[in-house]
């Protein structure tokens, strides 16, 4: 008799249980092993199967709820949604790693069009004041070896400039780049480390902000984000 989903788990036996059901039920959601649509087993039964507490199984249905990934209504019981439907995403960093690593062409197609849009609106927007932080951060980064260190500094670089162009909204998406670069440590060697053509390239970045020449340059901008992103990826595919 085929087993659900939910029925191939096994018992849950750690002291955070809650954190360990949650990543459970998600992977399974975000791989489809757990069907958008169906219904999970009832409370009791789950907790009956799993070894753990009903509470425990309550705090991870409401967690799995706040994320977007079930839905709960009185008399039915926890149904599954359709994460591409109304995911956020926030829910890169909580992705199994072979997802993470089949959407960051994604991701880097997704950052390489923000990054473009935000420097055309500092060069309109951006004040003395932005420009001066932006250039002693690309100096910082272009003195820095350590790909962590840049990985976080980049992340100030990009939060700057978010700022300078007034956008709230690509600060946001900005921060759940930021949440994948610590849940995968590894991101950030393969983005930064021994890449001069990198570093190098904030200090060229300001330059082109300086001189209000963004617009202008814009296809070689591209053709330099794609170069860098085009390595990233072999290197990733690779596991340099």
């Amino acid at each position: 008799m085929k087993q659900e989903p939910w029925q191939q788990l096994g018992p849950i036996r750690v002291f955070n249980a809650v954190d360990t059901l949650v990543d459970r039920i998600r992977n399974g959601i975000l791989l489809g092993e757990i069907a958008a649509g169906s219904m999970l087993p009832p409370e009791r039964a789950l907790s009956a199967q799993l070894g753990v507490s009903r509470n425990t199984v309550r705090g991870a249905l409401a967690r799995l709820v706040s994320e977007g990934l079930v839905s709960i209504r009185q008399g039915r019981g926890a149904q599954v949604q359709d994460f591409r439907l109304i995911g956020g995403l926030g829910l890169l960093e909580k992705m199994p790693r072979e997802m993470q690593d089949a959407m960051l062409p994604g991701v880097l197609e997704l950052r390489m069009a923000i990054a473009l849009e935000l420097l055309t609106l500092v060069s309109e927007r951006g004040s003395e004041a932005d420009l001066e932080r932006l250039d002693a951060l690309g100096k910082e980064i272009g003195r820095t070896k350590d790909p962590v260190e840049i990985a976080n500094l980049d992340v100030e670089f990009s939060r700057v400039l978010c700022r300078a162009a007034g956008n709230v909204a690509m600060e946001l998406i900005l921060n759940s780049v930021s949440a994948l670069y610590v849940s995968r440590p590894d991101i950030p060697r393969i983005l930064f480390e021994d890449r001069d053509d990198v570093r190098d390239s904030y200090g060229l970045i300001v330059d082109v902000l300086r001189q209000r020449r963004v617009a202008e340059v814009s296809d070689v901008l591209r053709a330099g984000l794609k170069a860098r992103d085009k390595l990233t990826l072999e290197r990733l595919v690779s596991g340099v």
